[in-house]
């Protein structure tokens, strides 16, 4: 076994992997944020441009209450930080205590469609677009 073995260490327990991280490269992590700069410039501009506005006037037509929500997230070094989302249901006093179940009665018409066609990547993403077109 001719191969390279790497051990890094989580609390004085040391790991060992038989391949090194891609984005331990210095190279390659400008490389990523590059990319991730200009793709997602070009996603705000040529979609998010005018996507944001239309779902934005259907959940107002809909429902009372503001478009958008503010939900407190977790990141790197367990610091919080305030994540911008589009509210998919009605304005409820159970919003940051109850669980959204599949048939939830909270859910509004155009909110059912924004959950079935948002993928985790989609969500991911759109986040990362609205934090550099809000910078």
């Amino acid at each position: 076994m001719n191969r390279q073995i790497h051990v890094d260490y989580f609390n004085n327990i040391p790991i060992i992997s038989l391949r090194s991280e891609p984005l331990d490269d210095i190279a390659n992590r400008i490389r990523k944020r590059i990319f991730d700069l200009i793709f997602s410039s070009l996603v705000c501009v040529f979609l998010l441009s005018w996507l944001i506005p239309l779902l934005a006037l259907l959940i107002r037509l809909e429902s009372k209450g503001p478009v958008f929500f503010v939900q407190h997230r977790t990141g790197r070094n367990n610091r919080t930080f305030r994540c911008l989302k589009m509210r998919s249901m009605y304005v409820n006093n159970d919003a940051n205590s109850k669980q959204a179940t599949r048939n939830d009665k909270r859910f509004t018409r155009i909110g059912r469609i924004l959950r079935k066609t948002t993928s985790t990547r989609c969500r991911s993403s759109s986040t990362c677009c609205w934090a550099i077109c809000l910078w």
